[in-house]
C-alpha cells in the first residue's frame, strides 16, 4: 500500500477543507399555502406586482404573503419556487 487514507474522501470533506458552506434552499411550498397579500390592489400590467429584493436580488411577487414575509427578513436565502407550491386559487 502506497499511502494510508485518514478518512474517506467525500464532497463534503473537500468543501470543508476550503471552508465552503453548503446551503439548502428553502422551497416556497415549505412555507405553507398561498396567502393573498394585496387587499384588492389591481395593477394594469402583471409586471407591476413584482419587485426585486434588495437583500438577495430575487424577484418577489407581492401578491403572495409568503414571499413578501420571507424577503422582509434582513438575512435570508433565495426561495426556490417549485412546482409543488400552491399558487393562486
Amino acid at each position: 500500500m502506497l499511502f494510508k487514507m485518514q478518512r474517506p474522501i467525500s464532497f463534503r470533506n473537500i468543501l470543508a477543507k476550503f471552508n465552503v458552506v453548503m446551503i439548502t434552499m428553502i422551497k416556497l411550498s415549505d412555507l405553507g399555502p398561498f396567502e393573498p397579500h394585496l387587499n384588492g390592489k389591481i395593477a394594469d400590467h402583471e409586471s407591476e406586482y413584482f419587485y426585486r429584493c434588495p437583500q438577495c436580488g430575487q424577484m418577489v411577487d407581492e401578491r403572495d404573503a409568503r414571499q413578501v414575509v420571507w424577503h422582509s427578513f434582513s438575512t435570508h436565502e433565495r426561495l426556490l419556487v417549485d412546482g409543488d407550491a400552491p399558487h393562486f386559487p
